[in-house]
């Protein structure tokens, strides 16, 4: 471990802009001097270097502070050394880039517990000084980084929050791909509240928010040579169905991601399929029932009263719908089983779709070839969304082409809507995954991982489906004023508001999150109302329906978790004054 001291350490010749980091005993060489010169000025590559980056301040003012920094002079190739995060973040690397031997992936760490940024007490949540990070990578190397923020006490990182850096910018220096340069919000290191006002942090100095700051840094070898996004996440696509099949205890969901993803399920509710337990890396549901992928349309029956499931972002059916699934106790049936053992429904189904390289029209093109020749004509359907989801729902209540074939009778919306941080730039969105790979599992949060680590160039213009979910896109607009196919379409909207008051019911990284002040950052991007995933003046948006059809229910509640047990409470609350709202209940309302 290497240390630099702004008390009394001397820079190397780089006129206090940024630290060099690596080994620095090796700096007093003349020759190694010479060569470091040479990497930082672009005059050569590839040559063995006793730097693996620099840290300065974004807008490259001279980088002079308090106190001190500590960081990897080499990095570390021993797994069992690493914490929980970082093995997790390591193990997903393993996958999606198919990696298997020693010495193949490092980790270095750069950690700011000791210094002292020289925070103004007041800073506007749109302005919070950016760090950046250089990084040096060989060539066919690619990396992961992110701002490990975990409680001082929580030695092994189990409830550590990790916050992904998308990458910013890449320079090519000869031929290759040379260093990449991230932004990182400084942390804080003390308590904060807001100034809804002036929508600003106040940083309470005299207060420690006894929370721990480390960048983290993840290098390992590509074995893809492809630079085309589309092949790439191809590629990956196979390795996760590929790794999701040989780990999978039975055979109650088909994870998978990209294309292939698009399926309709239909669920099955007898006493050969009477409970599942489904064990996945954070945990594990019992569930009563399952669902079974539909081969063909002759598996459909359009004259039963049928009920719809539409999951959310970079989801799937089990990632959005677990709580209504899994029983609640042992010797009870979960709330799907509910529903058809009390004949409200005959049929339940569920959509399933790719999130990132498809779109709402997408969607009904694919939900028209699944019923075939079938049709829900004078038998109107119910949907249930959450998310993203909400996005296909609109196009189905909206599209003329489905008007006979699928008519909707009432939908349920849980937090669906577009999201302010893909408008807010790469230090947001990155935010935005890293929310999203705390919210899911399995291949989904591995496609995340490749997103952060291997699209170097992100750009929401080469996503689809997120260039849709981006604040007034093309298609939301078209969607919200098309007309709707029945004029008597019920509509009920559940939009999510998180407080900090809900810390008493979350645990783990939401609490570590909220205590290094990023929940007032997201205010900034989302508004002063969000579940950390989409602001509450989206969540409220609907189709054309009728006024007297339309409900907006209103709650307190994290992102997908909404339809959890105990948890979602009726909107406005506090801390001594709230009511605890069954969400699930809305479904079987009338």
């Amino acid at each position: 471990m290497e240390k630099f001291d702004w008390s009394k350490d001397e820079y190397f010749d780089f006129e206090g802009k940024y630290l060099a980091l690596g080994k620095r005993d090796l700096h007093n060489s003349k020759i190694v001097r010479s060569r470091i010169n040479n990497k930082l000025k672009r005059n050569v590559t590839g040559a063995k270097m006793p730097i693996w980056a620099t840290l300065g301040w974004q807008d490259n003012s001279p980088f002079r502070l308090k106190g001190h920094i500590t960081f990897s002079g080499v990095g570390n190739f021993k797994e069992g050394q690493y914490d929980k995060l970082t093995q997790r973040e390591i193990q997903d690397i393993k996958v999606i880039s198919d990696i298997s031997g020693k010495k193949k992936i490092k980790e270095r760490f750069i950690n700011l517990d000791h210094v002292d940024f020289e925070l103004p007490n007041k800073i506007p949540t749109n302005e919070i000084p950016k760090l950046r990070l250089t990084l040096f990578l060989k060539d066919k190397e690619g990396a992961l980084v992110y701002l490990m923020v975990k409680n001082q006490n929580d030695t092994d990182g189990t409830n550590a929050f990790a916050r992904h850096i998308l990458c910013d910018s890449v320079e090519n220096h000869s031929r290759n791909k040379d260093r990449r340069h991230y932004a990182i919000e400084v942390p804080f290191h003390c308590t904060t509240s807001h100034d809804e006002a002036q929508d600003a942090i106040e940083l309470n100095k005299a207060e420690s928010n006894n929370l721990s700051f480390t960048i983290k840094i993840i290098t390992f070898v590509k074995k893809d040579k492809t630079k085309k996004l589309k092949q790439l996440l191809g590629i990956v696509s196979k390795r996760l169905t590929k790794h999701q099949s040989s780990t999978a205890i039975n055979d109650i969901i088909y994870d998978s991601v990209g294309e292939d993803k698009y399926r309709l399920l239909k669920f099955i509710d007898d006493p050969q399929h009477d409970q599942w337990i489904y064990t996945h890396e954070k945990g594990s549901y019992n569930l009563g029932g399952r669902f079974e992928k539909i081969e063909s349309p002759d598996d459909i029956n359009g004259s039963h009263k049928t009920l719809l499931l539409i999951h959310g972002a970079i989801s799937n059916t089990i990632g959005s719908f677990h709580d209504i699934w899994q029983r609640k106790k042992d010797d009870q049936p979960s709330h799907l089983q509910q529903l058809i053992r009390s004949g409200q429904y005959q049929q339940i189904l569920s959509f399933e779709y790719p999130t990132l390289s498809a779109d709402a029209n997408d969607d009904v093109d694919k939900m028209i070839e699944f019923l075939g020749d079938v049709t829900f004509k004078g038998n109107p359907i119910d949907i249930v969304t959450s998310s993203r989801g909400g996005f296909t729902a609109w196009a189905l209540v909206t599209d003329p082409i489905v008007k006979d074939k699928l008519p909707v009778n009432k939908v349920l919306s849980f937090s669906s809507g577009a999201t302010q941080y893909l408008d807010a730039g790469k230090t947001p969105v990155g935010l935005l995954f890293s929310i999203l790979k705390q919210l899911t599992f399995g291949s989904a949060a591995k496609l995340i991982t490749t997103i952060l680590s291997e699209v170097v160039d992100f750009s929401k213009e080469n996503f689809k489906g997120l260039k849709m979910m981006e604040p007034n896109s093309e298609l939301i607009n078209e969607l919200l004023n098309r007309e709707v196919n029945n004029p008597d379409l019920r509509y009920t909207v559940v939009a999510s508001d998180w407080v900090r008051f809900l810390i008493s019911k979350d645990h783990g990284w939401i609490s570590v999150l909220t205590k290094s002040g990023m929940d007032l950052i997201i205010k900034g991007i989302l508004g002063i109302k969000h579940d950390f995933v989409i602001g509450c003046d989206q969540q409220v948006l609907t189709p054309k329906v009728q006024e007297s059809n339309k409900e907006i229910v209103k709650i307190h509640s994290t992102h997908g978790k909404y339809m959890q047990d105990d948890y979602s409470l009726y909107r406005p609350a506090s801390a001594n004054n709230h009511k605890i709202i069954d969400t699930q209940a809305l479904i079987t309302a009338n």
